[in-house]
């Protein structure tokens, strides 16, 4: 038996009495050293239970373990649901209908034609700009209303790119910087893509 001060220590499946300032000491060097101690017996709560309170070591090795393994979960979790999806520019399936609906307000636009095929719905930028390009395709005609529904896209004269698509370079609305609307007539699809910076 070791006695120092308020620790006195008996080895061998005896008891560890320490004062609460020790607690951690005494854990951190049983976690990360073979100790003899199997228990602790804590004096300066006792008083809150009215007798000494005694904590197996392996047990309280398994809590601390489950406590930091939880930790490590969380924040693994929160590394992958929410900072890569922002940063790898990757639109979450939850995240869809507000990318869509952040583009259409962007650009001005009424919302998408209801038997429309949504076909991708990505995202560019970094921490700084933001950018969404949605791609559907429906029928021409459904098409035709929805351009002549936007308000973004009012009073604008499109050009045409080598592909025959016609383009609508809309301004900003809502803060953004505005972008530009493809419509391919042949194959009856839009891409939009709005930015905001």
């Amino acid at each position: 038996m070791v006695s120092r001060g308020g620790i006195r220590v008996i080895i061998e499946k005896e008891v560890l009495k320490l004062n609460i300032g020790f607690l951690l000491v005494a854990l951190v060097n049983d976690l990360f050293s073979f100790s003899l101690f199997d228990y602790i017996e804590i004096d300066s709560i006792s008083f809150l239970f009215c007798r000494p309170i005694k904590i197996n070591m392996n047990t309280l090795k398994k809590i601390v373990l489950r406590v930091f393994l939880g930790i490590t979960l969380i924040f693994c979790l929160f590394i992958g649901l929410v900072i890569v999806p922002y940063f790898a520019n990757i639109v979450m399936p939850w995240d869809r209908a507000n990318a869509i609906e952040t583009a259409l307000t962007w650009g001005g636009l009424t919302e998408i034609p209801e038997d429309a095929d949504i076909i991708s719905v990505n995202t560019e930028g970094n921490m700084f700009t933001r950018a969404f390009l949605i791609e559907f395709e429906s029928n021409q005609k459904a098409i035709d209303k929805w351009v002549s529904e936007s308000n973004g896209l009012k009073g604008l004269i499109p050009t045409t790119d080598p592909l025959g698509r016609y383009i609508y370079k809309v301004k900003g609305y809502e803060g953004s910087m505005g972008g530009t609307v493809k419509v391919d007539v042949e194959k009856s699809i839009v891409i939009i893509m709005m930015s905001w910076s």
